[in-house]
């Protein structure tokens, strides 16, 4: 793909306010209509599967910042239990160390938590044309982090391809970045917020 305006404010204004953290060893950008439309498609069904975990959540009398484990592909695995929690709510188990619905009875399979959870299984993932959902170096699996901050699909990676020990290879969606150019766009971006 070939950037519209390579000039430090055209790339601002496609790229929009870089999120905060830390720099990426690689980037990525696109503005292909495919890509902007299922990240689009993303979006709404992460808010969905929000939505449903927040109600799970407060029927469960759990708090709203509770940490999720999921494994590979997106399947929920368990919840994290809040920091000294003697034991699990009603309707819930500890198994690894983490909580999970119980499912021994009609009661507890029919229960509201069961419902909640069965709609959770799959967490909804930015699977984006182009774009591998894995990054391995060695027996370490990086994912993508994925955000659209302005008119432009970004993926932020944590190792450069070049690290990877198994092909990591983008289609001709995206765009690679300089990080130079993350670095301008940053400078930026705080000068515009000191003035501001």
């Amino acid at each position: 793909m070939t950037l519209p305006d390579t000039t430090l404010v055209g790339m601002a204004a496609v790229i929009g306010p870089l999120p905060a953290g830390d720099v990426p060893a690689a980037w990525y950008m696109s503005q292909n209509p495919e890509v902007l439309a299922q990240y689009d498609d993303y979006v709404y069904a992460r808010e969905c599967w929000n939505r449903i975990m927040a109600d799970l959540l407060a029927y469960s009398k759990l708090p709203a910042d509770i940490q999720f484990i999921t494994l590979g592909q997106g399947f929920l695995k368990g919840l994290v239990p809040p920091a000294g929690a003697v034991k699990p709510p009603r309707w819930w188990r500890i198994e690894d160390k983490l909580l999970v619905p119980r499912k021994r009875t009609r009661a507890e399979k029919a229960s509201e938590v069961n419902r909640l959870w069965s709609m959770l299984q799959a967490v909804p993932q930015p699977r984006l044309p182009g774009l591998p959902d894995t990054l391995w170096v060695g027996t370490t699996a990086y994912a993508p982090t994925v955000r659209k901050p302005g008119k432009a699909v970004l993926v932020f990676l944590a190792r450069t391809p070049e690290q990877a020990t198994q092909p990591f290879e983008v289609g001709h969606e995206w765009s690679r970045l300089k990080v130079s150019t993350f670095h301008l766009l940053r400078e930026r971006q705080h000068a515009a917020e000191q003035v501001g």
